[in-house]
């Protein structure tokens, strides 16, 4: 058994904590349990298909919830403790994601210029996205709401647009491992 990590209930925290001892599974081809804990009984769908593209199957996952006791558990160094520091195995299962989908959608075609708007979001968070999804869509940009796409559509996206515009938040998250993009971010200023 080899221990996976703690599940996280927020998108933006399966993508950085959750997935941080992952770079292990890249190592070999993995046919052994992986153990993950969780403390609450909901697991976000996304992270079923996160593992999927690191070539991980649904059985070979382990979600505990209580205490458990195992014989032996391989556990695996973080590579990323957050705000702090990370490894560049951190980013290697990003990058291993991001080719898997391709592989899936390689017939597809992306725009070049996304804005990801929050528009479409059930908590409004956002002032005045209207106008920037006008004033970018008449600039050539694409306008996304990423919350509205499966996983697989919106790394494709993210990962073949030449520029990305968004606000800095869960937004920009997947944007993980890119490095031959433009990204831009909209950010707020506090103004006494």
């Amino acid at each position: 058994t080899i221990f996976g990590g703690e599940i996280i209930d927020l998108f933006r925290h399966v993508l950085t904590e959750t997935l941080c001892r992952c770079w292990f599974l890249l190592q070999e081809n993995i046919s052994k349990k992986i153990l993950f804990t969780t403390i609450t009984s909901k697991v976000p769908s996304a992270f079923y298909e996160f593992l999927r593209l690191l070539g991980i199957r649904k059985e070979q996952i382990i979600v505990v919830s209580k205490v458990t006791q195992v014989k032996s558990i391989l556990i695996p160094d973080q590579s990323l403790m957050l705000f702090s520091w990370y490894m560049d195995r951190w980013i290697d299962v990003y990058c291993c994601m991001r080719e898997n989908v391709l592989k899936e959608l390689k017939q597809a075609i992306f725009p070049n210029k996304l804005y990801l708007t929050r528009s479409q979001l059930p908590k409004k968070d956002c002032i005045g996205e209207e106008y920037f999804e006008d004033f970018y869509q008449k600039r050539g940009y694409e306008i996304v709401a990423p919350e509205t796409l499966s996983l697989i559509e919106q790394i494709a996206l993210i990962y073949n647009a030449k520029e990305i515009i968004c606000t800095v938040g869960t937004l920009s998250h997947i944007y993980i491992g890119s490095t031959k993009h433009w990204l831009s971010y909209l950010k707020e200023n506090n103004i006494s």
